[in-house]
């Protein structure tokens, strides 16, 4: 009883597979939604509509690098860095001259230099970096970065 009951389950499951492998081969096809197919006319542009910042720790991880790009966009630009060593609020701040052309970039070190002799911090953490853009066309925009030492 039991293999009969067995053989009608799997003749019955072969004539299912059977009716959907005789649908129409265009009902079956695996189709490519439209926001992920590419076409020359539709690839991505890398053009920004503001400023591009690329934050990045320096090798030694003792400075921040900064590459700002697209100034071109931009009427103002200002940065701030803030972070905790040992339990001390610290931090630097500054602005852009824009005449220096589209891109520059910013070494932020994280302490302090006398003479040419440099001190570092230690112990940084709840560091946040921040810039502030004020566009062409007078859009302010405020971008967040949370760096990770």
């Amino acid at each position: 009883m039991k293999n009969g009951l067995k053989r009608r389950k799997i003749f019955w499951g072969l004539i299912i597979c059977l009716i959907i492998l005789a649908a129409s081969p265009a009902d079956c096809q695996a189709k490519l939604l439209p926001r992920f197919s590419r076409t020359a006319n539709t690839l991505p542009k890398t053009v920004s509509s503001g400023v591009i910042v690329k934050p990045s720790l320096r090798g030694d991880r003792l400075a921040l690098n900064v590459y700002f790009t697209n100034l071109s966009k931009a009427k103002a630009v200002n940065y701030t860095l803030i972070y905790q060593s040992e339990g001390v609020d610290k931090g630097v701040s500054g602005s852009l001259d824009l005449a220096v052309g589209d891109s520059t970039s910013r070494e932020l070190v994280f302490g302090t230099a006398s003479s040419g002799v440099y001190h570092y911090d230690a112990g940084i953490k709840n560091m946040r970096f921040e810039v502030a853009t004020e566009l062409q066309t007078g859009k302010k925009t405020l971008k967040k970065f949370r760096v990770n030492i």
